[in-house]
């Protein structure tokens, strides 16, 4: 499930640039490509899809950073409270270059690259 395009407004009110896919022409754009879009615009990729940070993780990418939506009963309101809570509490600096995962009970962090343990 796609995130909501009432996320990207809801970014947009905070001060932050945000758009959604839809916005763009690019909502049939596959996973790789919207990496390659996140690249080359400089953005942080919101998603509920943990495909995203595999392929981090797996070319050894360092950008672009990715938001992963780990909850259930994932409304645009329930979306956006969490996001809410991670932006009062990570730095943009902290955020750009990592994949964080947002889950109900807690938020994971992990920067880029991911090197193998």
């Amino acid at each position: 499930m796609p995130l909501s395009p009432k996320t990207a407004k809801f970014l947009l009110s905070l001060g932050y640039d945000a758009i959604h896919l839809f916005e763009v022409s690019q909502i049939t754009a596959t996973d790789s490509e919207i990496i390659e879009m996140g690249k080359k615009q400089n953005r942080i990729i919101l998603t509920m899809d943990l495909d995203f940070g595999t392929i981090l993780a797996h070319t050894g990418a360092s950008i672009p950073g990715v938001i992963i939506f780990r909850i259930r009963y994932a409304t645009v309101d329930r979306v956006n409270f969490y996001l809410k809570k991670l932006l009062g509490t990570f730095t943009e600096g902290k955020i750009k270059n990592s994949v964080i995962v947002i889950e109900e009970t807690r938020i994971r962090h992990r920067p880029l690259p991911i090197k193998s343990e």
